[in-house]
């Protein structure tokens, strides 16, 4: 769920940002949270709706430490577990792979085609290696994009300092 919205950001954005700026930080937040929470300005005063419904900013933090943060946490389980399954059975693949002996004994003819069959198992084992090595950096990706959402804004300061953000780029766009 968050990586999607995180790899949609991505495809999107057509800014360049860089998350050390404040205002920067403020966007892209902003816009991977814009399907869960709404921000608007009435009053000259920020409105936060979750859900339709208007919260607080306390309910807003809480929402951000605990419930974001699981379902992170939760998200990035699942894209580990996904992984060592993979590597489980890809594991378990090259041990099954039975290449045959070569004997003294062996005709030519047999002799050839237990090398064509363990140049096949070799180039099959490669293949499996290289899947899993793409898709651990693929699942270390992943887990890295989430783990750095995840630590964003870590304090009540930096959130306050995000919502600060976010109505001044609320008062700029309108």
């Amino acid at each position: 769920m968050w990586l999607e919205k995180i790899e949609e950001f991505r495809k999107e954005n057509k800014q360049a940002l860089d998350l050390k700026f404040e205002l920067h930080l403020a966007i892209y937040i902003h816009k991977i949270l814009r399907k869960n929470i709404d921000f608007s300005i009435n009053d000259n005063e920020l409105i936060i709706k979750k859900e339709g419904n208007q919260i607080t900013f306390e309910q807003l933090f809480y929402w951000w430490q605990i419930t974001r943060f699981d379902e992170l946490l939760s998200e990035e389980e699942i894209i580990f577990n996904d992984f060592n399954e993979l590597k489980n059975k890809i594991t378990k693949a090259i041990q099954n792979v039975k290449n045959p002996e070569l004997n003294d004994n062996d005709s030519n003819e047999n002799k050839i085609s237990k090398e064509k069959q363990i140049k096949g198992n070799k180039d099959k084992i490669q293949k499996l290696e290289e899947h899993l090595n793409q898709e651990a950096n693929k699942s270390n990706q992943e887990i890295n994009s989430l783990k750095n959402f995840r630590s964003m804004c870590p304090t009540y300061e930096s959130f306050e300092k995000f919502t600060k953000s976010v109505r001044i780029l609320i008062q700029n766009l309108d």
